[in-house]
């Protein structure tokens, strides 16, 4: 088993953030950088942001398996976050322009 989202430039955590925005959260000191409190990947309240890495890899499995539902390889795709009604739910959409 491998816990993590399998991208080299999310921050290691041991435990997602539930409670508040401690930017200086720091579950792996022996690792670099704090806690990911702003990624998506976390649970925080405050969550902002995917890493580079991370929208790479969204684009890679969209080109993957989107495509291979409906292959249009002269589309662009633009990927949108938001929450709707409460930062609880999340929603990615996923926009083509050919």
């Amino acid at each position: 088993d491998n816990p993590n989202d399998l991208v080299a430039d999310t921050p290691a955590m041991l435990s997602p953030t539930i409670d508040g925005c401690n930017l200086e959260k720091d579950t792996c000191p022996g690792r670099d950088g704090f806690d990911p409190v702003l990624n998506f990947m976390d649970y925080s309240v405050c969550r902002n942001k995917f890493t580079a890495g991370q929208a790479a890899r969204m684009y890679e499995q969209f080109d993957e398996y989107r495509r291979k539902i409906d292959p249009c390889p002269e589309a662009t795709v633009i990927f949108s976050v938001h929450f709707d009604d409460s930062p609880d739910k999340m929603l990615i959409d996923f926009a083509e322009f050919s």
